[in-house]
């Protein structure tokens, strides 16, 4: 009767470990909340696109890489942004910068503090917003 308390009690703390592992994982995830999209009549194969990405404390984004280009101001944290083969900046709220296709990814390294970026993106029409890359490991210098 022992062993089989024991056994339980093992199976459950597993469990709930393997539950608040992937309750972790979720809150983690950026969110993106789309403002605009819109035909730009003054170059008519462009689209313009706005939005808001929001980081949680200690969160990040994957590694991806957008069509044309985007600039983003951050309203609310700071974010450790990094391209890909340069060394990373920290843009803190109220500074901007400026993405040009390049593959990157962005982290929240704050552990308290929410992160929230606009964004606005000219690009051919009918791009995707987002393209995902392929990660690497620690060693290859990504996430």
């Amino acid at each position: 009767m022992k062993t089989l308390l024991v056994g339980i009690l093992m199976i459950s703390t597993c469990a709930v470990g393997y539950s608040i592992g992937h309750l972790t994982a979720a809150q983690q995830s950026p969110k993106q909340t789309m403002l605009l999209t819109d035909d730009m009549s003054s170059l008519p194969a462009k689209e313009a696109r706005m939005w808001i990405t929001e980081i949680p404390p200690g969160g990040q984004t994957p590694k991806h890489r957008h069509p044309g280009d985007v600039l983003a101001y951050v309203l609310e944290g700071s974010v450790l942004h990094t391209v890909e083969g340069k060394k990373p900046v920290t843009y803190s709220a109220g500074q901007a910068f400026h993405e040009t296709g390049e593959v990157h990814w962005a982290i929240n390294p704050s552990q308290t503090v929410p992160l929230k970026i606009l964004a606005v993106q000219i690009a051919d029409k009918g791009q995707p917003l987002t393209v995902p890359q392929k990660m690497t490991n620690a060693a290859g210098g990504t996430p």
